[in-house]
């Protein structure tokens, strides 16, 4: 039987590949809904936890368990309403985005990562804002001034493994360009003037 990774407590910027742990020893999962620091406790700002686990399908199951992903046009759902290990489902969010203290971002590996954005004190709910589709982040390369993001697109059309095997060598490539205005990262994939697409291989 495969073993199914956990999300766990990475240092920010941390490279490392997620393995099987139990929650984080500075937070708890409560009976009555939600994730909180630990009495005694604290999240500082900067941590991240993760990855949050789940399956890519076209419609989940449970939305309140899953995030939606657009790229490029496209859309698909990282549904962890399955994942019964995966403690960051569990973490709630608000529509005030003044009350979050959290945030999730997706990476340009496909992997749902959540972030603090304040200092979370011993005995208060981890909370993240209001929960808007994901769009991979941009990290420019300080070398050449431009950053390559590679998403397989199939992900996201509820392929199956085989398939998504068959053509695992053939993954659309951006290339991204300064933005003068710096609206492109803000705007995601939906303003395609800063953005040069180009047929690459992985």
């Amino acid at each position: 039987m495969r073993s199914k990774p956990l999300a766990r407590k990475l240092n920010q910027g941390s490279a490392e590949e997620a393995e099987p742990s139990r929650t984080p020893s500075e937070v708890e999962v409560r009976g009555g809904g939600g994730v909180w620091a630990r009495d005694g406790g604290s999240v500082p700002r900067g941590t991240r936890y993760g990855p949050f686990t789940g399956k890519w399908v076209s419609e989940p199951l449970d939305s309140s368990y899953a995030w939606e992903v657009r790229v490029a046009g496209n859309r698909g759902y990282f549904d962890g309403t399955l994942e019964f290990s995966n403690w960051l489902k569990y973490v709630r969010s608000s529509d005030k985005p003044e009350e979050a203290n959290l945030r999730a971002f997706l990476t340009a590996g496909q992997q749902v990562y959540y972030e603090a954005v304040l200092d979370v004190k011993g005995g208060e709910e981890l909370i993240l804002g209001p929960k808007e589709p994901l769009r991979p982040e941009i990290h420019e390369n300080s070398k050449s001034g431009q950053s390559s993001l590679f998403f397989n697109f199939d992900e996201f059309s509820g392929a199956t493994g085989e398939e998504r095997s068959a053509d695992r060598k053939h993954r659309p490539r951006f290339d991204v360009h300064k933005d003068p205005l710096g609206v492109s990262a803000k705007a995601g994939f939906s303003k395609m003037k800063w953005w040069e697409f180009t047929q690459g291989f992985v």
